[in-house]
């Protein structure tokens, strides 16, 4: 919770993933547990609103301090807009803008064919970086490093669906995962600080 707390004011975006996955993990444990709150730990109830009040916090704090705000963050460079935006992801992290939205809908589609309910933990992950990936399109935020939290999510609801699916075994999807987000994070080093769009300029200018 500590933790949580201090990445979201670190990155305002993050609220999303803390208060988010508050509330899908408890509205997905409400559902899996024919809706009912009353056999639910009651720990965990309060771990998840707890959550929740992190990120709404945030936010009234946030609209609050930029009230007065007269300019976006997609106004700090104009050659912004969604659909580059979405270039620069697709490019930059074709996991979280490819993969996962297909993963979800195949993962969704089966339940409801089967009449199952969301996993409360893994499905939740996956919600939660799906909705920061549409807030980061919203935002017009085109940096590459923005991404990264989300992609960290992608690669572990992969593990839980690979395996769910059964399409290799455990292992073989964990280790599939990690070489991937080995050539991710590799790729991110070794990658220009901000956009296709954007060319830093020199430090000493």
């Amino acid at each position: 919770m500590l933790v949580g707390n201090c990445v979201i004011y670190l990155k305002e975006v993050s609220f999303i993933l803390i208060g988010g996955f508050g509330f899908f993990h408890l509205f997905f444990s409400f559902l899996s547990n024919n809706k009912s709150f009353k056999t639910l730990n009651a720990k965990l109830i309060g771990f998840d609103i707890a959550l929740m009040m992190s990120g709404i916090v945030f936010l009234l704090i946030y609209m609050y301090a930029t009230a007065n705000a007269h300019s976006s963050y997609a106004n700090m460079e104009f050659v912004f807009s969604p659909i580059r935006t979405f270039v620069v992801a697709v490019l930059a992290a074709p996991f979280v803008s490819i993969v996962l939205p297909c993963m979800l809908v195949v993962r969704f589609v089966l339940l409801y064919k089967y009449r199952q309910f969301p996993n409360p933990f893994w499905d939740s992950i996956g919600l939660v970086a799906f909705v920061y990936f549409v807030v980061f399109l919203i935002l017009d935020m085109g940096h590459f490093n923005y991404l990264m939290p989300a992609n960290i999510l992608v690669y572990i609801h992969l593990v839980c669906c690979i395996t769910l699916w059964k399409i290799i075994d455990k292992k073989s999807s964990v280790l599939v995962c990690e070489r991937s987000s080995w050539i991710y994070f590799n790729n991110q080093c070794n990658s220009p600080r901000y956009t296709l769009f954007h060319t830093q300029q020199d430090s000493n200018a």
